[in-house]
């Protein structure tokens, strides 16, 4: 699989970020992936830096098998974020 991940605006109506850590200011993700193996009936695990996800903005996970057309998106909003850990996002 060859796995991507970028910085997109959340969906819906944007709230004013006041007070909250931003998005890095210049993450491109252009010509950045990684290739790995997973095996069926197995996971994937990472991690990613907090500031990759807040409240008006969302990482996006893009993967495809290698040699085929089809991929995956899978998406991780702040609402996902439990909410006593939210406070991190803090200034």
């Amino acid at each position: 699989m060859e796995v991507v991940h970028e910085i997109a605006p959340a969906p819906g109506p944007l709230k004013p970020a006041t007070g909250w850590t931003s998005p890095p200011a210049h993450y491109s993700p252009i010509n950045e992936s990684t290739m790995v193996e997973i095996q069926p009936h197995s996971d994937l695990l990472f991690s990613i830096p907090f500031n990759h996800v807040g409240p008006t903005w969302r990482v996006r996970i893009t993967f495809q098998r290698v040699g085929q057309d089809k991929q995956g998106v899978v998406d991780f909003t702040f609402a996902e974020v439990p909410i006593k850990e939210r406070s991190a996002w803090k200034k």
